[in-house]
């Protein structure tokens, strides 16, 4: 029994986001693959990846949704924003930093606002993107929440920040109208560990 329950832990955990599982407990990644099997979200579409800066919302929608202290940023609909090769900020994050060596990577890479590592599937469109960390410190460049997408329209934010901070795992599931055009409403889930 008990090794049936492990295989089944491994399969679900490939099945799903394996970005991060390592940092979720069993039942918190349980339920973001249940949340992302329930919307039809699959990291197989994913064909590329980049990091950007600029990516601008094609919607006017809540510009913050705030839970438990821990904030999400959502974009409704991605626009392509401008695209910078990884190995930059892997570079960057190799190197003995300063608070003027930030500044400067910051300002370079015109990433004042917000960087993202952004996923395209085969049709050229954004599938998910991970909201990175500005600040000056050991989390500059790590994964603040998750943005999954189908359709070109956000689906469900996934928030890591709030899973290191306050061993609580906030994900929000968003539901579009039927044409696509708007968005009708929003659930927040909340799980400790």
């Amino acid at each position: 029994m008990f090794r049936f329950s492990a295989l089944l832990i491994v399969i679900i955990i490939l099945l799903c986001d394996s970005t991060w599982s390592q940092e979720f407990s069993e039942k918190q990644n349980q339920l973001l693959c249940e949340h992302l099997k329930e919307i039809g979200y699959s990291d197989s579409v994913i064909t590329e990846s980049f990091l950007e800066t600029g990516i601008t919302d094609w919607y006017r929608g809540e510009n913050t949704l705030d839970t438990l202290g821990c904030t999400d940023f959502p974009i409704y609909i991605p626009s392509d924003g401008v695209r910078f090769d990884e190995q930059e900020l892997t570079e960057f994050l190799s190197l003995k930093r300063a608070g003027e060596d930030y500044i400067n990577f910051i300002r370079d890479h015109d990433a004042d606002v917000a960087l993202y590592k952004a996923f395209y599937n085969s049709e050229g469109k954004i599938s998910k993107l991970q909201q990175l960390s500005l600040e000056f410190n050991d989390t500059f460049g790590k994964p603040l929440s998750v943005l999954y997408y189908l359709k070109n329209r956000l689906r469900l934010i996934c928030n890591i920040y709030c899973l290191e901070a306050k061993k609580a795992l906030v994900i929000r599931e968003f539901f579009w109208s039927e044409d696509d055009r708007k968005v009708v409403q929003i659930i927040t889930n909340i799980t400790g560990d």
